[in-house]
């Protein structure tokens, strides 16, 4: 409201997550405490003062609301990825969401199963290509070349829904 958008935003207050359901939004409790961005949401309250929270797979979420093509989605939940595009398989298999903006989490020890490969690894069965989030985007197969990365942009290389299209999102 604020910003003049009210008529054109609608709040839902999910997670968003591989399943509709509920979980728990664990609070980052770091010395400080001054990063609220590290809060987190995972089966099991992993922190003090945890709560329980609605959740909801993207999947879901379109199809309960009549969403067919989703131009954008920006994923930041602190190594959840994984699990968030694993909630939008049926879209994702029809490349039905056009572009990801998303954060990698790399683990160095085991970079085979952290979830910053997962998500490539989803994203390249579905046929999605990645680039470096700095314009201009220059998109390309997976590679090496990612693990320099912290954030990525993945695009399914099809045309978004035309303006004014009920189905745009």
């Amino acid at each position: 409201e604020q910003n003049g958008l009210g008529d054109r935003v609608i709040l839902h207050q999910s997670a968003v997550a591989r399943e509709t359901g509920t979980a728990h939004l664990n609070f980052w409790t770091g010395e400080h405490n001054d990063n609220e961005g590290m809060n987190y949401v995972t089966a099991e309250g992993r922190s003090a003062g945890s709560i329980a929270v609605k959740t909801i797979s993207i999947d879901d979420f379109c199809s309960q609301h009549g969403v067919t093509v989703v131009d954008l989605v920006k994923i930041d939940v602190q190594g959840n990825e994984p699990d968030v595009l694993a909630g939008a398989e049926r879209l994702l298999r029809r490349k039905a969401i056009k572009t990801i903006f998303l954060e990698l989490n790399w683990h160095h020890e085991d970079q085979t199963t952290c979830p910053a490969s997962k998500v490539v690894n989803l994203l390249e069965r579905e046929g999605y290509q990645f680039a470096d989030p700095k314009l201009p985007l220059k998109f390309r197969a997976a590679g090496p070349w990612l693990r320099a990365l912290s954030d990525v942009a993945a695009t399914s290389g099809q045309p978004s829904t035309p303006a004014g299209s009920p189905a745009e999102v």
